[in-house]
């Protein structure tokens, strides 16, 4: 299951390890608790399926316009 999770069919979706590396990062930088693995797969589904990052502005959309 985690591999699938893994395929990139858009630039500016990051994989599941990208995206659950730097939301876990970031939560421990402010003393959050961090997500669980099935927590961060749960968020991450809702995220891709209501299209968050290509609507928002966020690192990953960044990072591609840089590379243009």
């Amino acid at each position: 299951m985690a591999k699938q999770l893994e395929l990139n069919f858009d630039e500016n979706v990051p994989t599941f390890i990208e995206w659950f590396t730097a939301v876990n990062v970031e939560h421990h930088k402010y003393g959050e608790k961090p997500y669980t693995i099935s927590e961060g797969v749960k968020v991450y589904k809702k995220l891709v399926k209501s299209d968050f990052f290509k609507m928002q502005s966020n690192i990953w959309n960044s990072k591609n316009e840089n590379r243009r």
